[in-house]
């Protein structure tokens, strides 16, 4: 706790505590959380046994599409016409935080910094960090999880719309920027079986252009006669996407609604909120995390410790040798779950990645 030095009181001073955190663009998070009431895929006893689930984790049952050919004339020699079965396996991830505090050298006598703001600091901290874990690791489930295949797109129906078979992206230029390209997005949703209740999320500088576009010209324009950035679905924005790469000025995923679903996993001894001899507790947090908005589990250990084993500098100990120390670790233990998709290279799936390109 070095960095605590400046701090230390030598006489009475303010204790208006100021910090730098830059709260928001969580938007991925959002949007799973938007999308999860309607993943089908998240049944009701699919996620009574996900939120508690241990060692043994379920799977779930698919069906392959048979596809059936029709005749015109019946026959005594009738069509089998197997289904194909599988099953679905789920994986469980783990995000975790912590951090230490003395609190003999939070005390009013001792530092302009109060023990309650110093905890409330770390615990932002930790949310935040677990936040852009989360966001980098559902990114990273859409990419792997977005279709290989689109349809639709021609010079014709959708001018200024390129699939990317290369990179499995959809291209907009702008020339298909003209024409309210979000309302097309959806069309080409409709028209790919995904239906047209969307969601999507932006690299911030990306949406933030959109809704800079819409805010200047308003619901019409003079030259496109409506708004072409007039989005018919929800939108979130993200910084962890970062800066479009070059040749595009955004870039993000538009999914159809209960694409992808997340469950929270409390495993028994937070849940039981077990405590040890050694002075180690387990829990589950009352409230949401900052930045992160779930709920996590702790585990906390108040304990003794010396002058040797401390991270307090002279400064900062003044008188203390021997003091007490808290050790706070949350972990966020959860399920990415997709709606199922039997082969996305043969059949538009469910997650399109775009992008809106500068030329």
């Amino acid at each position: 706790m070095a960095a605590l030095d400046a701090t230390v009181m030598a006489n009475l001073q303010t204790r208006n505590v100021q910090t730098d955190n830059q709260p928001g663009g969580k938007g991925y998070i959002r949007m799973v959380e938007a999308s999860t009431p309607n993943c089908r895929i998240i049944t009701p006893e699919i996620e009574a046994k996900l939120k508690t689930a241990g060692g043994n984790l379920p799977t779930i049952p698919s069906l392959d599409e048979t596809v059936i050919t029709t005749t015109s004339t019946d026959s005594l020699t009738i069509a089998s016409n197997l289904s194909v079965s599988g099953t679905i396996s789920v994986t469980r991830v783990n995000i975790v935080a912590g951090y230490h505090y003395y609190p003999a050298a939070l005390q009013a006598d001792m530092n302009q910094i109060s023990e309650v703001d110093y905890v409330s600091q770390k615990n932002y901290e930790c949310g935040e960090a677990m936040a852009k874990a989360l966001e980098a690791n559902i990114i990273t489930n859409l990419d792997a999880n977005r279709t290989q295949v689109w349809t639709g797109t021609s010079a014709t129906l959708t001018p200024g719309f390129t699939w990317d078979a290369g990179t499995d992206d959809l291209d907009v230029t702008i020339a298909g920027q003209t024409s309210q390209p979000f309302h097309t997005i959806r069309n080409l949703f409709k028209h790919n079986k995904q239906g047209d209740n969307l969601l999507s999320c932006w690299d911030s500088m990306g949406l933030n252009r959109i809704i800079q576009e819409y805010a200047a010209n308003g619901l019409y324009n003079a030259e496109n006669k409506q708004n072409p950035f007039n989005i018919p679905f929800q939108a979130f924005e993200s910084f962890e996407l970062g800066t479009p790469p070059a040749g595009s000025h955004a870039q993000g995923h538009v999914i159809k609604n209960g694409a992808i679903g997340m469950v929270p996993n409390y495993t028994y001894d937070y849940n039981q909120g077990t405590r040890t001899g050694d002075g180690y507790e387990f829990g589950v947090t009352s409230a949401a995390l900052p930045e992160l908005g779930h709920q996590v589990g702790y585990l906390h250990r108040f304990l003794a410790v010396d002058d040797a084993t401390t991270a307090l500098t002279a400064t900062e100990k003044g008188y203390m040798n021997a003091t007490a120390r808290h050790e706070m670790q949350f972990i966020f233990r959860y399920f990415l779950l997709n709606e199922w998709s039997e082969d996305l290279t043969a059949k538009p799936g469910h997650v399109l990645r775009t992008q809106l390109l500068s030329t």
